[in-house]
């Protein structure tokens, strides 16, 4: 095989395996491997048509351009995968002023092989693309496992003072969420019992127990409300009946400075609902939900948006800002990992994948 029918393979087992990969990671709600700006473009609303990622397209494109033998046909799919990759760019650079490694170099590849594409593609280029495209899926799972499964001390999470724990029956109960309360009394299932957490969280951690009630089973969940994963299980959550509900996760949010104010904000606008804890999470997580794609890409802006949305929030802003600051101390403590979201049982290894009813152990 010359050298310019060759490169034409190899560009087209690249171009395949990147669009099989990138479809993989909006569909999974992963992060990308590597460093850029792949996780703001991948999971803006422009990586996906009709409720489908680009890259899936994009894989159909690749695998009809290897099937379909007539020249001119596939140099029509070509000059058409061309064309949305030059939209794309566009969109990338002038709309979302990001940069995404993996798409750029889609691009490159897909207008080579539109100069290329007198030559005619091999059907090995098709199982190898996908083959490689799965390595790159299973690598990208084991390295958000394996940064997870930090090395762990043992000792116990508890609710601190700003613990607003819902009851059992939260549906006929006065709401928590207005008032600073003090950790449960001792009980069965008293948290400082010999049942710890992999982590050290401090013995006044601030865990919001706002899904569900505390007992000596429940685990730790850690979120960021700018992670696209994060988004996705909160959506989960939403959608969930919590009837009979035996216990609840421990609630912690990793602040950053690109996502803090949305953080506090989305605090505060809880605290400041005149209802339960859980249904006063869940209605506010469904109007965060609402504008996903700015808590994603523009998190200031999403916070002003929920602001507005909840004007009383203001006046809460303070025990907001306390709370992240309890959660800020315990979960340095902890030297955990930078994932999320992060599942942490209160026997085991942390878990960056788990079952949604993982969170709610009877």
């Amino acid at each position: 095989m010359s050298a310019r029918p060759a490169l034409t393979q190899l560009l087209i087992v690249a171009g395949l395996a990147l669009s099989a990969y990138l479809a993989a990671l909006k569909f999974l709600a992963l992060p990308c491997l590597g460093a850029g700006g792949c996780h703001t473009i991948l999971h803006s609303r422009y990586g996906e048509i009709f409720r489908l990622p680009v890259g899936l397209y994009g894989t159909l494109l690749w695998l009809a351009v290897i099937l379909v033998p007539d020249r001119s046909k596939r140099g029509m799919l070509l000059l058409l995968m061309s064309g949305g990759s030059v939209i794309f760019m566009l969109l990338q650079f002038a709309v979302l002023r990001s940069f995404c490694l993996y798409c750029t170099l889609h691009a490159l590849i897909t207008w080579a092989v539109l100069w290329l594409h007198a030559e005619t593609p091999r059907r090995w280029t098709a199982p190898l693309g996908l083959a490689l495209a799965t390595g790159a899926l299973l690598l990208t799972r084991h390295q958000i496992a394996t940064t997870a499964a930090t090395p762990a001390s043992s000792s116990s999470l508890q609710p601190s003072t700003f613990n607003l724990q819902p009851s059992a029956s939260s549906s006929s109960q006065p709401s928590a969420l207005n008032s600073q309360q003090s950790p449960p009394a001792a009980s069965s299932a008293d948290p400082s019992s010999s049942h710890s957490s992999p982590f050290t969280l401090h013995a006044s951690s601030s865990g919001l127990y706002w899904l569900g009630p505390f007992t000596e089973k429940s685990p730790a969940l850690i979120l960021s409300l700018d992670c696209p994963a994060c988004l996705d299980l909160l959506e989960s959550l939403t959608q969930r009946a919590y009837e009979n509900t035996p216990a609840g996760p421990a609630l912690y949010f990793k602040t950053t400075d690109a996502n803090r104010a949305l953080t506090e904000t989305f605090l505060a606008a809880v605290l400041s609902q005149d209802s339960t804890p859980r249904d006063a999470f869940l209605s506010v997580t469904t109007l965060l939900l609402t504008q996903k794609d700015l808590a994603l890409n523009s998190p200031a802006t999403a916070s002003q948006q929920l602001a507005a949305q909840f004007p009383a929030a203001s006046t809460r802003l303070i025990h907001a800002r306390r709370i992240l600051a309890d959660q800020t101390l315990a979960l340095q403590s902890a030297a955990l990992a930078e994932a999320t979201p992060l599942f942490l049982p209160r026997e085991g290894t942390p878990r960056a994948f788990f079952p949604l009813e993982a969170l709610f152990p009877r």
